[in-house]
């Protein structure tokens, strides 16, 4: 095989994975923008029926179940399988993750 052909292997290869990555990053941008919208919504209209007295919101309980659903330690776990999986194919990875984050941040429009 030639240097040429590995090459282009290469760009072929990372190019893909640029464009996925970048349509992957601004699906994932809408979306969680879409979450926050709803979240907040949701908030807002939890903490105005607080101040109108119809419920009553217990505040630690609130913050204890939330510590045990989304803990540290599930959010660090997940970050070094994600991150291992980043770092195993260098052309996909350089591609999809660099696609990724220009969709995500909306660099390229």
């Amino acid at each position: 095989m030639a240097i040429e052909d590995t090459l282009t292997q290469f760009a072929t290869t990372g190019g893909l994975s640029l464009g996925v990555g970048y349509a992957a990053g601004r699906v994932t941008r809408m979306a969680v923008d879409v979450v926050k919208w709803i979240l907040g919504m949701i908030t807002a209209l939890f903490i105005g029926l607080d101040y109108l007295g119809v419920i009553t919101i217990h505040f630690d309980r609130a913050v204890e179940v939330s510590q045990n659903l989304f803990g540290v330690a599930s959010i660090q776990e997940f970050m070094t399988v994600f991150t291992e999986f980043l770092l195993t194919a260098i052309p996909s990875t350089l591609g999809l993750g660099g696609g990724f984050y220009a969709g995500y941040k909306k660099i390229i429009v």
